[in-house]
């Protein structure tokens, strides 16, 4: 692997917990209540977490929990992706919420091999 796909690796998996952490600060700053600022800052981000880590494509990174078809994992992606974007930008982050979506297009677009491969259902 060229060290563009090494680099371009360590951003997705940077991608990935910007999204954890952009889901815990729209719970924790945005919601009124305890429980309910615990269920949408930790509760969420757990979840998200869990979809991302079960449902996975064979030959894409470890072996999945629960296997799925390219186009289904890409539109969980897409879904991971969007709600962070969309929930960092309704706390109040809308620079942030920008620059991370500039950041996913980017990774995305990097790795067009693998993102062609998944849309047209060609495997991991």
């Amino acid at each position: 692997m060229s060290g563009i796909g090494i680099a371009n690796l360590a951003l997705r998996f940077l991608l990935e917990l910007a999204a954890l952490a952009a889901v815990g600060y729209w719970g924790f700053t945005t919601l009124e209540s305890w429980p309910m600022k615990l269920l949408g800052g930790l509760g969420l981000p757990l979840l998200m977490a869990a979809a991302w880590g079960i449902f996975r494509v064979p030959g894409d990174g470890g072996a999945p929990v629960v296997a799925v078809p390219t186009q289904l994992r890409l539109a969980l992606e897409f879904v991971f992706f969007a709600v962070a974007v969309i929930l960092l930008h309704r706390s109040g982050q809308k620079v942030p919420a920008y620059v991370f979506t500039a950041l996913i297009v980017l990774n995305y677009g990097i790795d067009h091999e693998r993102t062609w491969r998944f849309v047209t259902g060609r495997g991991g």
